[in-house]
Parts: C-alpha cells; structure tokens; sequence
C-alpha cells in the first residue's frame, strides 16, 4: 500500500503587516545574521554548537511558506517526513525511523515545544506559525532532550509575548481551494506592576485545502486538510523597576496551545488490486470504502508555564512545567482497495504532565553547563476496530489455510471437495456439504471441528476490536558542561540517568456478530484479534543513561571542527497481547562522529559537514 505525496500547491498572499514602532525590515535582515539557537539549553551561535544542527527563523519559515512538518523536512537534510494524516506521522533522521502509535512504544526522535516534550506520535504534528525559530538536531540527543531522542531532536521555540504593540494578518489562497489565515496581536496589557509589566500575545491559523486524490467510490477526496490552531501567550517581565528584582532579572510565561485537525481520509492504495479503472498508481484516484466516512478528527492542547532567572553572576535557573492532552480518531481503509477486506478505525487519546527544574551556571569564559531533574508522567490509550466482510476476506486466506490443511497431512482430494467455500460468491448453501467433509475421525480434532460450521454462513459484515494501554512515570537527573582550557580548544560532557516505570494493558473485546473465520483460523470468538479472556496487565521498571563527550577545535571565528562520541537509546517497552508478556530491550546507539562548520561572505553564508557512524544494540 502507499500513501501519495502531496502535489506541489502555489499560493498566493495577500495581507497587512505591521511592523513593532522603530523596526525596519532593514533591521529584521540585520538581525539574521546574528542567528543564535538554545539547542545546549544557553545561548550560541549557531556555528559553535558541536552538534548537527540545522536551524531556521520565524522569518525564514514565513517567506517560504513553511507551515507544517512536511514541508519543513525538504530545508533539512537528513530529515524526511511522511504526514499520512496529522494523527499518524513517520519522522526519519538519517534513514531511521519511528512511526509507531502504540501507547506502550517509545519514539526515536523527541518533539519538543518551548520546552515540553509532544514526542507522542498521536500529538506530535503541530501547525508551524507565529514562531521564533526551529532547531533539527541529527544524532543521539537524549542528554539534552532525555528519553525518545536516540537518533534527533526537533526543537520548536514559539514566540513569546514582547513588550510592544504589533501584529499582522497574512491571507493566502491556492489551487485545491486552499485558504489560508494567519495572524497574531502582541500588545501590552500592564505596564505599572511595581516588578515589570504583563504583556499578552494571540496568534491564530486557519489552513485549509481539498483533497488531491479523487475516490471513485462516491466522489469524494482524500489527502486533504483543515486544521485550526490558536495559542494564547502572557509574559511577567520581572527587570525593570523595583529594588527585589533589580540583581535578579527573570520572566515568567503561560502559554496556552490548541490545534484542531478535521481532514478527510488518506489515500492508500492497494499496489495489488486494482480500481475499477484497472491501475494500482498511488498517485491517480484511489477507490476506498466508506468514502466520506473515512476521516480524521483529532484535537491537541497544552499549557506551559515557564520561569526563568538569574540568580547571581554565575548561576541562574529555569522551572518548565508542561500539561497536554490529545483525543484523536481516524477511519482509515487499511487493504486500500473497493472491496471490504480490511477496514480499521483508532480511536486514541492521551495525558502527560511534566516537571523540569534546571540550574546553568557560567564561570567566566571556562566553564558553563547545566545540572537539573525532571519528572514526566504519561498515559494514553488506543481502541481499534477491525470491519470486514468474511465472504471477501476468505479468498486471500485461503491460499496458507490450504497449505496449512496439507501439512497436516489432511489429503489434497478432501481439500479440494472445500474449495468451493473459498469464493465469496458460491452460494452460502454449499456451505453445510463442504464443511461436513471434515466430519472425518481419521483428522485430527482440530480440522474436525470445521465440521461444526456446517450450516454457518460466512458474516458479510463482522467487527473485531482490542484495546491497548500504555503508561510511563519517569525521573531523571542530568549534568552537562563545557570546558575551554584554552580559547581555541573546549571539551563538552554529559550524563543523563533515567529511572522509568511502566505499565501496559490489553484487551480485546467480543467480536460481533460471531465470526466465522475465527473458527477456521482457531481466534474464536473474534477475528483477527486472538480473545485475550478480559484485560491483561504488566508493570516493569528500568534504569538507564544517555550520555555524549565532544572535543571542539576553533581554528578561526569562521571556521572550527569537532569529533564525539555519543550514547542514545530507545527505552525499553512493556508489550502484552492475548497470550503473552514481551519485554523488548532497551535499544542502544552508539554514534562516532566528527564535523565541521563555518561561515563565509561576512557570515552571510553558514556551512556544515560531518561523518558518523552508528552502532546499534538490540534493534526494536
């Protein structure tokens, strides 16, 4: 099966921007050039960051009509993104992947927003809009954004409420009826706090197209979008007046965050059976059952509260605290065909709540670092419905169901005398003289059993469904810093320790009506999904570290390489079903690797390169 890519859209804008008094768009492109990032949690330039690292601004994001992941991964080399819908992502750094949606299952690249991990895949997919700037970060990660970073990081940094009066509105429209609508309002809202003022900020995004593959079915489309996005911003400037702040500036910020996501269903297509048309090319129309019915409905909030500041000339410190919830459901057609084979639904949901408390120090121009501990708590679930109509479906089994008869030395002849019961489109009342055939005492008593659908006739309509339940409580405490015993060289270090608690539960409910092929494949009383006799459950605990080491060489002020070695892993993960308990070890990365980086035409162009290797423990 395969999902199409979108066909490239040209849009056009049309809006009113309003720049903050006294900034001149001059002044914006200035203001580029000094481009810094907080991928190490401080301030740096972009080039002396030792790390792969590929960073854009707000700005740039706008001018090129960036707004969402998808459209993000061609500025990022190494970074390639599949949006089959906004509820089931696959993010690939370097040519690995995760794009997993079970609860119980941890990602390989951490998603992170102002500071809060939205790693899970069912929530990871944000609009990209009024923002600061991205970061993309290649390589294990997870001393710097902990558990699900082993193999990158994206970081995604918002803009904050400022301390000015502006705002703009930007419209935009495009083929496949596309409509766009952004905009944002910053403005004061109290300026006579005797410890500084409160500032607010809205932002708004309304996108919308129509599907790009037409359904054949009843003339729908597929492959569209329509997502709404509002964030609401507020910002305590603790650094003006007043004696009890005037040695310890900070800010505080509340951000509220959310998305709601309705496009219509996505275009798989079956590379195997054809469309009334005759073709299996994943980018002509597709001809999907449920037509309409297929689609997506997902919505994603959070609150973030984030505290920051300066304790002395050496230390300072930063409290984020994160709150998100997602409800999410999607009907997809998962044979991608006309026929009614393999129809699914899920129907997700989860919670998360996070503490982190962190401590960057700086001593002169030798030392600086972090130190800090985070809590994390996390549970979600997943509900997924199978449909199927038996009298289609039986056909494609019957071909290993044939051969797993004759390995069990059942004579081809009496095979045979069933064949008949493999095409749907036999009468059902030949049923009873097929099936009677196995009423042999000479086969054993499992094909034997078969006898007893004499007279059952195979469900033009059956539902099957499990529900699978994952939940993580994980602490860690981490140390990371750099040294430079000289102004050209530095060396940067950093341990993180892990200590995670997991549960995990299945189940799978009745199938109804009662099927049929679950007899014949031995899953009664549903099928597919094997009964599990009510809901299973398992909890495990685990401890473990990421870490990293980096030596730093800076031959110039544009120009300067690096080598490292860096520890990653995917955490273990706690995977019951209807029968058994599967600890799937932790997977570990081991990541060699030298680069370098640059600038050039008085730092109007940056430049990076690097090799890595990747040694791989356990793959999951």
């Amino acid at each position: 099966m395969n999902s199409p890519r979108f066909p490239r859209r040209q849009i056009v804008l049309l809006g009113l921007l309003a720049l903050a008094p006294g900034v001149t768009p001059a002044q914006e492109i200035i203001q580029l050039e000094k481009f810094e990032v907080t991928a190490q949690k401080r301030t740096q330039r972009i080039e002396d960051v030792p790390i792969p690292l590929t960073a854009y601004t707000g700005t740039f994001l706008d001018l090129t009509g960036v707004s969402d992941f998808k459209s993000l991964a061609p500025f990022v080399p190494g970074l390639f993104i599949q949006e089959q819908s906004p509820n089931d992502p696959g993010i690939n750094i370097r040519g690995i992947t995760s794009d997993s949606g079970d609860p119980r299952d941890e990602t390989r690249v951490s998603i992170f927003q102002d500071g809060v991990s939205i790693s899970r895949s069912r929530a990871s997919v944000v609009e990209l809009f009024d923002l600061e700037r991205i970061e993309v970060l290649k390589g294990p990660q997870g001393t710097l954004f902990g558990r699900g970073a082993e193999i990158g990081a994206i970081s995604i940094i918002q803009n904050k409420a400022k301390n000015e009066t502006s705002g703009s509105l930007a419209l935009g429209l495009g083929n496949f009826h596309e409509r766009r609508v952004s905009a944002y309002y910053n403005a004061p809202l109290i300026s006579d706090l005797l410890v500084g003022p409160v500032l607010g900020r809205m932002a708004f995004v309304y996108n919308a197209h129509d599907g790009t593959i037409p359904n054949l079915a009843d003339g729908s489309r597929l492959n569209g979008k329509k997502t709404t996005a509002i964030r609401g911003s507020l910002r305590w400037e603790m650094n003006h007046a007043g004696p009890a702040v005037a040695d310890h500036p900070g800010t505080v910020d509340l951000i509220v965050n959310w998305q709601h996501d309705r496009p219509p269903g996505t275009s798989f297509k079956s590379g195997v059976i054809p469309t009334s048309r005759g073709d299996t090319n994943p980018f002509t129309a597709a001809e999907l059952n449920r037509g309409r019915d297929l689609y997506t409905d997902r919505t994603v909030a959070g609150v973030t509260a984030i505290f920051d500041r300066k304790l002395n000339d050496v230390w300072s410190y930063t409290s984020i605290t994160g709150w998100r919830a997602y409800d999410a459901f999607e009907n997809f057609d998962a044979d991608g065909s006309r026929l009614y084979l393999l129809e699914f639904a899920e129907d997700a949901d989860g919670r998360q709540f996070s503490q982190e408390l962190r401590f960057n120090f700086k001593s002169g121009d030798r030392l600086t670092g972090f130190v800090g501990a985070s809590y994390f708590n996390e549970s979600g679930a997943a509900r997924v419905p199978f449909y199927t109509d038996e009298r289609q479906l039986w056909p494609f089994l019957s071909g290993s169901f044939r051969a797993s008869l004759l390995g069990a030395g059942v004579p081809a002849m009496l095979v045979d005398v069933a064949s008949p019961a493999l095409n749907p489109f036999v009468p059902q009342a030949t049923l009873p003289v097929t099936f009677v055939a196995f009423n042999n005492p000479l086969l054993p008593p499992q094909l034997q059993a078969l006898a007893g659908l004499a007279g059952a006739p195979l469900q033009p309509h059956h539902t099957d469904q499990y529900i699978q339940s994952g939940r993580t409580r994980a602490f860690d405490v981490f140390l990371d810093g750099t040294w430079r015993p000289t102004a050209r060289l530095e060396f940067t270090a950093g341990l993180r320790v892990t200590r995670e608690d997991l549960s995990s539960g299945y189940e799978v409910l009745n199938g109804t009506p009662p099927t049929t092929l679950g007899f014949i494949v031995n899953a009664i009383p549903g099928y597919p999904y094997y009964p599990s006799g009510g809901k299973r459950e398992a909890a495990d605990t685990a401890t473990a570290w990421d870490g990293r080491a980096i030596a730093r060489y800076e031959f110039s002020k544009k120009f300067n390489a690096y080598a490292g070695v860096a520890r990653g892993r995917r955490p273990e993960s706690l995977l019951v079903d209807s029968t058994t308990t599967t600890t799937a070890r932790e997977e570990v990365v081991w990541n060699y690797e030298a680069g370098i980086k640059g600038t050039l035409a008085q730092r109007r162009v940056q430049y990076q390169a690097s090799a890595f290797q990747y040694d791989y423990q356990h793959f999951q």
